[in-house]
């Protein structure tokens, strides 16, 4: 089917949209944002990738031309392949196996086309599938040297860093807000994985789980099975729900909670952040729930920072390889007192440290 829409943004402007459903493939969106300019959404329950209308029309005139003939033979042989095509919205990496095994955000990665094991004509990984330390083994025991994957973390929209306890809301690759959360409690953690915004709701009624009212009950509490708007309602006045099921980003009746693990399993904010947030996010707009307690980045001055959260959902992370694995991709291992940073490492005090060689001041 066909369906026409107009929402109105949180500025008042009016975005107009079509989308095409088929039976079976994917869907095919576009939208008008505030600029009036015209961008595509493509299968939008799964992760959605947005990018001008324009752009869209540069990859049919690849499949347009498939059966043309050119002077670049190679351009011939490439000309409407998967990999020419992902050329228009990705940076395609080529990457040795070893160097896919170290990498510490694997499940990022997608190979671009499947690895077959030819003599017994099985699949052993697929293409856009989610790599593992694991898969990358069973691609290196089919001989195979070198792989071309492309990196599907989400570029536009929120990622959440569980160990961080952070909401970072990124728009045109660059962070525009940033917020700190409460999370699941230890015994209770909020899960991993991608998502999209399903829902944007304010004073909505909180259906108590059976989970939480079983809770509520060997507590000695009365049980509740629905708490209506108001000051009672632990959801605040803003529900934001995510694709993964039961959790939402929504705000508190118990500010004193924020940067603690604390909940459910659902993302709580401050009542004025979560007000904010509100405002600038529409639905369908993608995210990301990461688990990453070590952070390294290289500051404008050329110093080296590290910071280490604690593993508080007990994943098993190894904080000193991660650290090296982070320091190699950034070039920078030579650079870093490991003496300091096994210091850092210990401490997980979640909080930036320089680390840097030969840095001249005693860390506080």
């Amino acid at each position: 089917g066909i369906a026409f829409e107009a929402t109105q943004h949180p500025n008042g402007k009016l975005l107009h949209s079509f989308r095409i459903i088929p039976d079976r493939g994917s869907w095919y969106e576009a939208q008008f944002d505030t600029n009036d300019l015209l961008y595509v959404y493509l299968d939008r329950k799964k992760r959605r990738r947005k990018f001008l209308t324009t752009t869209l029309f540069r990859a049919l005139n690849f499949l347009d031309h498939e059966g043309t003939k050119s002077k670049d033979k190679d351009a011939d042989k490439n000309r409407g392949t998967d990999e020419e095509i992902l050329k228009l919205f990705y940076e395609i990496e080529q990457l040795s196996v070893k160097e896919a095994e170290k990498l510490y955000d694997l499940q990022n990665k997608v190979l671009i086309k499947d690895a077959t094991d030819e003599e017994k004509g099985l699949v052993v990984a697929r293409a856009f599938e989610p790599l593992s330390k694991a898969v990358v083994e069973q691609i290196a025991e089919l001989g195979v040297t070198k792989i071309k994957v492309v990196d599907t973390s989400v570029d536009d929209g929120i990622v959440i860093n569980l160990p961080q306890r952070m909401l970072f809301r990124s728009v045109g690759g660059k962070i525009q807000s940033a917020y700190p959360v409460a999370l699941g409690k230890p015994d209770w953690p909020t899960p991993k994985g991608k998502f999209v915004i399903l829902t944007r709701e304010k004073d909505k009624t909180w259906l108590v789980p059976p989970s939480i009212q079983q809770e509520m009950l060997l507590e000695g509490k009365e049980v509740l099975e629905r708490v209506p708007p108001g000051p009672d309602n632990p959801l605040g006045r803003y529900w934001l729900g995510l694709s993964l099921p039961g959790i939402g980003i929504h705000g508190t009746l118990a500010p004193q909670s924020i940067y603690r693990f604390a909940s459910h399993g659902c993302i709580r904010l401050h009542p004025d952040d979560v007000e904010q947030l509100y405002r600038v996010v529409e639905k369908d707009e993608a995210g990301s729930l990461i688990y990453q307690p070590v952070l390294l980045f290289e500051a404008v001055d050329g110093r080296i920072f590290l910071e280490v959260h604690r593993d508080i959902y007990k994943k098993g992370v190894d904080a000193n390889r991660m650290a090296r694995e982070l320091a190699d991709a950034a070039a920078v291992t030579s650079r870093v007192d490991w003496g300091r940073a096994a210091s850092v490492i210990a401490a997980h005090e979640g909080l930036a440290r320089d680390v840097t060689m030969d840095a001249n001041r005693e860390m506080p």
